[in-house]
């Protein structure tokens, strides 16, 4: 047990940080008013602490890059969902992003579409109904929703046809949230 040098309140060791200058090895200030402290030193001055975090990062990128796995293997819904905050908020940067990373990896996104329509081609029987298929095509771009395969063209278990009956509407993040996942829940008839 210690009293907090801030808050004059007594608490365990384990609420305080470890300071090896200290004759007891722990730091004088808890950890609520060291979190309080530098929350409030950064909204004086968030450029001069931000500057400050580049720089480090910079000079120590191996150390940056382990601590930052580290976090992103505890805490994977936290960092999707810090991901997909700064996506909603950056969506002009986001989709820049995206489009020069497609410019730079050409011969992969080419290799990629290629693929694609060969699996889409095989994966059209003789029967298949273009007209059918064409309609589906035309309701999606009048409604701005994605024609996507219930059963996917390309899926781990097994791999569907690319044919009428196997065609459903769904909007972008429904789309991008089934994946090739099959079966899947999600349903909106057509």
């Amino acid at each position: 047990m210690k009293v907090c040098s801030k808050c004059k309140n007594l608490k365990d060791a384990t609420d305080f940080n470890k300071c090896a200058r200290s004759s007891d090895g722990l730091f004088s200030w808890c950890r609520d008013c060291t979190k309080a402290m530098t929350r409030a030193r950064y909204k004086q001055d968030p450029d001069y602490w931000l500057s400050r975090t580049k720089k480090w990062t910079e000079l120590n990128r191996e150390r940056s890059r382990v601590i930052k796995q580290r976090y992103v293997k505890a805490n994977p819904e936290r960092d999707l969902a810090q991901k997909q905050k700064w996506r909603r908020e950056n969506l002009e940067k986001d989709r820049q992003v995206k489009n020069n990373w497609s410019k730079n990896n050409r011969a992969y996104c080419n290799t990629n579409l290629a693929e694609y329509r060969a699996r889409k081609l095989h994966a059209t029987p003789s029967w298949a109904e273009p007209e059918l298929m064409e309609l589906v095509y035309a309701e999606a771009k009048y409604r701005g929703l994605h024609v996507d395969h219930i059963v996917p063209l390309r899926g781990d278990t097994v791999c569907g046809l690319h044919v009428y009956y196997n065609m459903q509407l769904l909007t972008q993040a429904e789309n991008a949230q089934k994946r090739n996942i099959w079966p899947y829940e999600l349903r909106i008839p057509l």
